[in-house]
C-alpha cells in the first residue's frame, strides 16, 4: 500500500505535499490492537475517483493497463514508456498468460533489462556503450569519464596443468589474474624469470587488453562528424595520458577547453549552415486521445457489399474522439476494408453528415468514451461498439447499424447494459443508432 501511496505522488497523480502524503501512508501501518480506519480500496478511491476495479478486473490484461493508463492521466501523449510497458503486456500475455499477477512476477526479474529504443534518425539523445557506437556515427559525441581504465570484470586465469608439463616446478594457483600483472612494477619480470611460459602468457594477455583498449579509444574519438566533447579527471586513470594529449592538441589550435575537465574537438554547424534536412515523413494521425489499439482475432470471410461498408463504418466510428477525425479515420477504414471509390465517398459522405448532426453531438462532450472494448461474461465475449459518460454523468451504452430496426438490436444493448451494470455502478442508457444515408435515427431503451 506504502509503494502504491509513494508511485501515484511521484507520477504527478496524487499532488499532495510531504506532510499529508506521510500522515496517508502512516495511517496504513498494521499496529496490534488498533484498527485501520478505512479500507484501502476507499484511500483509492478518493486518490484516483475515475478508476474503477471492477471495470479493471473485467478487461484483458493489455486493455487493464490501457484502461488504467488512461484514468492515470498518461494517456494525454503517447509516453514511449508508458508505449513500452503496455508493448511488454500484450507480448506477455499473448507469449505466456493473461494475467496480471504473472505479468507483475514478470516485471519483477525482468524490467532492469527492459528499455526504450529511439527511432532511427529520432532527434535525440541516444545513450550506448562504445561497443554499440561501432560503424555508427553522430552530429555531436560526448565521452564520459574517460580517464577510466577497462575493469577487466571477467579476468583470464592461466591454468598451468597440462601446459606446462609433469615434473615441472608450478607458479602457486593462487597468483592473481593475468590482466593484473602489469599493474604492479617489477612483477611480471620475476615471474618470468622463474616460470618463463606463464610470463610470457601473462605478456600476451597485456598484450591483447592494451591493443583492445586502443581499439575502443579509436572507435570513441572517431563517431563524431561535427563535434567531439571528452570529459576527464587528469588525475585518475588514464587522465594524466589525456591531458598531455589535449595539452597538445590545445597548442595547435586543434581543440579546446569549455570547461574544467571538459574538452571538445571541431564545432557544430549554425543553425541553417547544414545542408539538406535528413528526410523525414508526416504520419497521418488522428486527434483523439485513445492512442492504444484493441487486439481482436479475426478470421478470413467473404464480406457483402453492404456488410463491407458496414465494417468499415464501425472502423471508422471506432477511431472518432473529435470531430476532426472523421475524415482520416473515413480514408483510414476504406483502404483496410477496400473500398472502391464509390463506397469511399459514401463513407466520407455519411461520416460527415453524422458528425455535424445533432444525434452525436453529446459525443463531443463526453467526459470518458470507450469503443470496440471486449466485455467478457460467461457466455463468451462481446463487444459493445461505443461506451461513454456524458457531461452529465450518465453513463450510456451504444450500437450503430446501417440496416432496418430489427427487435434483436434493442435486445443486444439490453445486454450490454445488464452486463456493464456492476463494472459501472449503475446502469447505462441503451442506445441504438441507425446511421442511414439521408438521416440518423436514434432509438434510447431506458
Amino acid at each position: 500500500e506504502w509503494e502504491v501511496l509513494r508511485g501515484l505522488r511521484r507520477a504527478g497523480v496524487w499532488k499532495v505535499g510531504v506532510q499529508e502524503w506521510l500522515e496517508t501512508g502512516q495511517s496504513r501501518r498494521v499496529v496490534s490492537g488498533i484498527p485501520r480506519p478505512e479500507p484501502f480500496e476507499y484511500v483509492l478511491k478518493r486518490l484516483i475517483p475515475n478508476w474503477h476495479p471492477a471495470v479493471a478486473w473485467r478487461l484483458s490484461l493489455y486493455e487493464m493497463g490501457a484502461y488504467t493508463a488512461r484514468v492515470l492521466g498518461f494517456n494525454a501523449d503517447a509516453d514511449a514508456f508508458v508505449m513500452r510497458m503496455l508493448d511488454a503486456m500484450l507480448d506477455f500475455s499473448k507469449r505466456q498468460v493473461n494475467r496480471l499477477e504473472a505479468f507483475m512476477e514478470e516485471f519483477e526479474r525482468r524490467a532492469d533489462t527492459w528499455s526504450v529504443s529511439a527511432p532511427a534518425g529520432a532527434d535525440a539523445v541516444e545513450l550506448l556503450t562504445i561497443h554499440k557506437a561501432k560503424g555508427l556515427e553522430f552530429p555531436l559525441v560526448f565521452v564520459p569519464w574517460a580517464q577510466l581504465d577497462n575493469p577487466r570484470l571477467d579476468p583470464v586465469w592461466l591454468d598451468p596443468r597440462g601446459m606446462l608439463g609433469k615434473g615441472i616446478d608450478l607458479p602457486p594457483s593462487s597468483l592473481v589474474s593475468l590482466s593484473k600483472f602489469s599493474s604492479y612494477d617489477g612483477l611480471l619480470d620475476a615471474v618470468a624469470q622463474r616460470w618463463p611460459a606463464y610470463g610470457a602468457s601473462v605478456q600476451q594477455a597485456v598484450e591483447r587488453a592494451s591493443f583492445d583498449d586502443a581499439n575502443l579509444l579509436y572507435v570513441a574519438t572517431t563517431r563524431a562528424v561535427d563535434e567531439l566533447w571528452v570529459y576527464f579527471d587528469p588525475k585518475k586513470g588514464y587522465g594524466g595520458w589525456w591531458k598531455d594529449y589535449a595539452d597538445s592538441e590545445l597548442q595547435s589550435g586543434q581543440a579546446r577547453q569549455p570547461d574544467e575537465g571538459l574538452w571538445a574537438w571541431g564545432s557544430s554547424p549554425v543553425p541553417g549552415e547544414r545542408g539538406l534536412p535528413a528526410a523525414s515523413w508526416n504520419q497521418s494521425i488522428v486527434r483523439n486521445r485513445d492512442w492504444t489499439s484493441t487486439v481482436r482475432l479475426a478470421r478470413a470471410r467473404d464480406e457483402e457489399p453492404e456488410q463491407r461498408f458496414g465494417n468499415a463504418l464501425h472502423a471508422a466510428l471506432e477511431r472518432i474522439r473529435d470531430p476532426r477525425d472523421a475524415s482520416t479515420a473515413a480514408y483510414a477504414a476504406a483502404e483496410r476494408h477496400q473500398l472502391d471509390a464509390a463506397e469511399r465517398d459514401r463513407l466520407v459522405e455519411t461520416l460527415a453528415r453524422a458528425i455535424k448532426g445533432p444525434e452525436l453531438q453529446e459525443w463531443w462532450s463526453a467526459q470518458e468514451t470507450y469503443t470496440e472494448r471486449s466485455l467478457l461474461h460467461e457466455g463468451g465475449v462481446l463487444r459493445p461498439d461505443r461506451i461513454y459518460r456524458r457531461a452529465d454523468g450518465r453513463w450510456v451504452v451504444a450500437d450503430y447499424k446501417t440496416g432496418a430496426p430489427k427487435p434483436e438490436h434493442e435486445a443486444q444493448v439490453r445486454q450490454y447494459a445488464e452486463l456493464l451494470e456492476p463494472v459501472l455502478g449503475e446502469r447505462p442508457l441503451p442506445v441504438v443508432l441507425y446511421l442511414r444515408e439521408t438521416e440518423i435515427l436514434v432509438h434510447e431503451f431506458p
